[in-house]
This record gives C-alpha cells, structure tokens and sequence, in this order.
C-alpha cells in the first residue's frame, strides 16, 4: 500500500494543493504506523517547507512526535 502512494505522489504534477498536501500528511502518518522513522522525518522536513502554514505546523508537529 505505501508503495502504491509513492508512486502516485512521483506522478502527481499537482502538488501544490490542499489536497495533495494532505495526501502527504496522511502519507506521513502511515510511515510513521508502519515504523518506517527514517522516510517519516524526511518528509516532515520536505513538508517544513511548504507554502500552506497548516502543512508546516503539521509537520512540525509530527517531527516533534519523532525526535526525543
């Protein structure tokens, strides 16, 4: 399944969006379900970087959840 929304993120030129910036929480959120630490803290930081200050205050809050 993560594999399937990884490869739907790599082929979505829309990535700019409310939606697709959603996606991408939502993605994080399964990384982190799943264990995988390493692929959730970088998209924390990709997500950091957003023009959407939601985004970035979620990925500030899961980056918090993450590191000690």
């Amino acid at each position: 399944m993560l594999q399937t929304l990884e490869k739907f993120f790599q082929n979505n030129p829309e990535t700019n969006t409310k939606e697709y910036l959603y996606a991408r929480v939502l993605l994080l959120d399964a990384y982190l379900y799943n264990g995988s630490f390493d692929k959730a803290i970088n998209l924390c930081q990709e997500l950091s970087n957003s023009k959407h200050k939601t985004t970035q205050i979620l990925a500030q809050y899961y980056l918090a959840e993450i590191l000690p």
